[in-house]
C-alpha cells in the first residue's frame, strides 16, 4: 500500500466464520500444518446443505471503517520497514475498534477478537 500510495480500508465480516466449516477433524495434522502454512491441512469446506464446499446461507455483517493513510515510500519508491510497522499497527488498532463497537449490533455480544501476528 505504501509503494503503491494506496490507503487501506478495514473491513470486519461477523458471522464469515460460520458460514463454512471443515469436514475432516484431524487436530493434530491440522495444528501442524497451520503452524506452517497459515492454514489447516486437510481443508475440506463444507457450508452449504452441509456438504457441499459453498458458504452456508447466513446473514453477514459487514463494517468498513475510514481509510488509514500510508506515508509516502523512501526516495527508492521502497517502504520503509517502521513505516509499514506503524500503519500495520493503525490498520489493526481500527480493525479491533471496529469489532468492539460492531460486536454486540452484529449479533456477536460475547466474542472474542485474537488477531495472531506469527
Amino acid at each position: 500500500a505504501i509503494e503503491e500510495g494506496a490507503s487501506l480500508v478495514p473491513v470486519f465480516v461477523f458471522g464469515e466464520s460460520q458460514a463454512t466449516r471443515n469436514l475432516l477433524k484431524w487436530k493434530a495434522a491440522q495444528r501442524w500444518t497451520y503452524k506452517r502454512f497459515g492454514f489447516p491441512m486437510p481443508f475440506l469446506p463444507g457450508g452449504w446443505k452441509g456438504f457441499l464446499p459453498l458458504p452456508a446461507p447466513l446473514p453477514l455483517s459487514f463494517v468498513v471503517g475510514g481509510p488509514v493513510a500510508v506515508p509516502p515510500p523512501g526516495p527508492d519508491g521502497r517502504a520503509a520497514e517502521a513505516d509499514v510497522e506503524a500503519v500495520s499497527r493503525l490498520y489493526y488498532r481500527q480493525i479491533e475498534g471496529l469489532f468492539a463497537r460492531y460486536k454486540a449490533s452484529s449479533g456477536f455480544p460475547h466474542l472474542t477478537l485474537v488477531l495472531k501476528h506469527d
